[in-house]
């Protein structure tokens, strides 16, 4: 099946430039996107994993629920950790700066959540890939630098891994590195494989 034809079929429950980007620049999907509209609140009980698997599936789901045409969708949602806490996007470069001066030579973990729904027939795949960052040495100077370079202010950790990010990092320890970056492709791959679409096929 030609990738356009293909790509057609596949709708991404998402607003994120970052996923989009990566089905496209990776996967060779140019998908369309439809933005979920749902609460992301996290649930008072909920550790941030579960948090992560919840939504993803809410917002296939939601955008299921609007199409009069059978997709399959993609949804992915990420959450973070740092020593419990459950962290939120810093916004700001002034949160961003403080919250990488916490991470300074400590460890964070993200919990990144994809689902694949059939929305006709509502089958659907389901899972969470952890991912452990190990955070260099960093003093305020090279924090500065790195914000005002790369602007990371819509990102959970405060860094882009796919960019000047990356040199913030003492190590990335994943059996889907992708993961980091929004969706786990390595993963995703196999569940659309699983649906019965090979990427590697025209």
């Amino acid at each position: 099946m030609p990738q356009q034809t293909l790509a057609a079929k596949i709708l991404l429950a998402s607003s994120s430039p970052y996923r989009k980007q990566q089905l496209k620049q990776q996967l060779g999907l140019d998908v369309k996107t439809v933005a979920p509209d749902i609460n992301e609140s996290p649930l008072s009980d909920e550790i941030p994993k579960q948090t992560a698997l919840r939504l993803s599936l809410l917002k296939a789901q939601a955008v299921a629920s609007v199409l009069d045409e059978p997709h399959l969708i993609i949804a992915g949602d990420q959450t973070a950790s740092f020593e419990g806490e459950l962290l939120k996007k810093p916004m700001t470069q002034d949160i961003a700066h403080k919250q990488l001066q916490r991470f300074s030579g400590r460890q964070l973990s993200f919990f990144s959540g994809v689902c694949l729904l059939h929305s006709k027939s509502g089958e659907h795949l389901e899972t969470v890939v952890e991912t452990h960052v190990q955070f260099r040495h960093l003093s305020a100077d090279q924090i500065t630098y790195y914000l005002e370079y790369d602007k990371p202010f819509d990102c959970v950790g405060a860094f882009k891994n796919e960019s000047l990010g990356i040199t913030l990092l003492k190590s990335i320890t994943s059996n889907d590195p992708s993961a980091l970056t929004g969706l786990p492709l390595i993963t995703l791959t196999q569940m659309l494989l699983e649906m019965g679409i090979d990427v590697l096929q025209k």
